[in-house]
């Protein structure tokens, strides 16, 4: 499997290959097992993730707001050497749709600093996490595994190596 980098290209060929992902979603979600499809997923992404280093890329801190709880805005705030409140009214804004959870007024992440995060070893859980690829349940993530294409080199090559294992799928779905 090609490894593509640059996220220029990365977004040019998710954005061409949009209809294509939502029917490779339909179709595994239909026809593939969970516990296969993790499976499949998690080797993918251990083989990509070891060919891309996400800190020299910062892609997703220009696209994505992670969200906070209590215990990430603590963190966070002790590596800032600020308080809790301080950090809280000076960077956060309320979840709309996450109750007790907050998230950075805007975009980009403000403390990304030539493609890396400044606030490293204090990150949220939601940025430690991302792409999601290793955790379980890839199927009810699948939606947004597909909008985060473009967003990161990461999950468009294991969304592109899930097809080429898949190599069949699109003959299936014509049937």
């Amino acid at each position: 499997m090609k490894i593509v980098r640059k996220i220029k290209q990365v977004k040019r060929l998710a954005k061409r290959k949009e209809d294509e992902n939502w029917n490779f979603r339909a179709y595994f979600r239909a026809e593939i097992d969970q516990d296969d499809l993790d499976e499949i997923v998690h080797a993918l992404n251990e083989q990509v993730s070891a060919q891309i280093d996400c800190t020299r890329c910062g892609h997703c801190c220009t696209e994505i707001t992670p969200l906070f709880d209590q215990e990430d805005m603590t963190r966070f705030a002790e590596g800032l050497d600020i308080s809790v409140t301080e950090f809280r009214k000076k960077y956060l804004i309320s979840a709309e749709h996450d109750p007790g959870m907050f998230r950075f007024d805007g975009f980009p992440c403000p403390f990304l600093k030539n493609k890396k995060c400044t606030n490293y070893s204090h990150r949220p859980k939601d940025c430690v996490g991302y792409p999601y690829l290793d955790k379980p349940n890839f199927r009810g993530r699948s939606m947004n595994a597909v909008m985060n294409c473009e967003v990161c080199p990461i999950v468009y090559n294991v969304y592109e190596g899930l097809k080429e294992h898949f190599d069949d799928w699109q003959d299936e779905v014509k049937m």
